[in-house]
């Protein structure tokens, strides 16, 4: 991820707006049944959403627009720090109202030498006046707006023709907003804690990829089991169980579509995958669970049956087994 700042700190990424004088802690909400965040301070508010206006929400293309509208009377300051980890360095250049992220290297102090991504991420930004510095290796951009003088739209937009777009903000708002509205109008609410409901059925929904039916597992990733520890599955991935029972879940609240993309979309992995291998969950093992898959699996003695652990615990490091006719887990 290009903002990961919450699993590695600053130095792992980040896309922020805030108050340019401090001003405590700002109050969240999500807006009118829908996806639409908005936090607001005392003089700054800022207004986060997916745009799912013209058919983004299900078209396979993978474009993508995350649009903040910063509004208020103060000023405020944003900051755009895009990070590839220690794949390349994140570069920034101006190209009109966009700062166009590249993936490369600085020579020297020479003209860098840089990938043009396949995705094409950039940030509009219309009207704001970047200062872009570099640590050597990666650029980050810097703005202070003056709020008074009316708002200001940011838009990251990623993907072949995400830029591509002649509808004014507030309409495409107003059309993310119906979009939500109109599937939450759709659910059969049970009569008891109904708001409660409502907004876990909204999450739930925002997990789902339209096109493919897959449903990650949590909007968060990578965060690990225990604070501190090794175990650190990644959970952009969909994985099998929780799929199955998001989609249970909206079927039972009367949207039956994503059960039904969801099981396609998992039978047609299935056709996919060469036959006799397996689909193995995409995560990211601790160093014992690694050497434990490249070493033989133990098998019972007496019934030449495997033995699983069902645990990061490398087998030398747990009692011994007895043998038995059972199934080993």
């Amino acid at each position: 991820p290009l903002m990961a700042e919450l699993l590695g700190g600053p130095e792992a990424g980040f896309f922020a707006v805030r108050p340019a004088t401090p001003a405590g802690s700002p109050v969240q909400r999500y807006g009118d049944d829908s996806m639409v965040l908005e936090t607001s301070w005392e003089d700054v508010s800022v207004t986060d959403y997916l745009d799912c206006s013209e058919g983004l929400a299900s078209e396979p293309a993978g474009r993508s627009r995350l649009i903040r509208v910063v509004t208020g009377t103060g000023r405020a300051v944003v900051e755009f720090a895009p990070r590839f980890g220690r794949m390349a360095g994140a570069l920034l250049e101006h190209k009109d109202d966009d700062l166009v992220v590249f993936a490369g290297a600085r020579l020297g102090g020479e003209r860098p030498n840089r990938l043009w991504l396949r995705n094409g991420i950039r940030l509009r930004a219309p009207g704001v006046q970047w200062q872009v510095e570099s640590d050597g290796r990666n650029d980050t951009a810097r703005a202070e707006v003056d709020l008074s003088a009316g708002s200001v739209v940011l838009e990251l937009l990623c993907g072949p023709g995400a830029g591509d777009y002649s509808t004014p903000e507030s309409e495409r708002r107003s059309a993310t907003i119906e979009y939500w509205n109109a599937w939450v109008d759709g659910l059969a609410m049970p009569r008891r804690h109904a708001d409660l409901v409502r907004r876990s059925a909204l999450v739930l929904k925002a997990l789902c990829h339209h096109p493919t039916g897959a449903i990650i597992a949590a909007p968060t990733t990578s965060l690990p089991q225990e604070l501190g520890g090794s175990r650190n599955w990644d959970y952009r991935y969909c994985w099998m169980r929780d799929g199955s029972m998001a989609a249970s879940t909206l079927a039972r609240l009367g949207s039956t579509q994503e059960a039904l993309t969801c099981s396609t979309g998992s039978c047609a992995s299935s056709r996919a995958a060469a036959p006799g291998s397996t689909i193995w969950p995409r995560s990211t093992p601790s160093t014992a669970e690694r050497s434990r898959r490249r070493s033989p699996t133990p098998t019972c003695p007496a019934t030449g049956a495997a033995i699983r652990y069902g645990s990061a615990t490398p087998p030398s490091s747990r009692p011994r087994p007895t043998c038995s006719a059972r199934s080993w887990s």
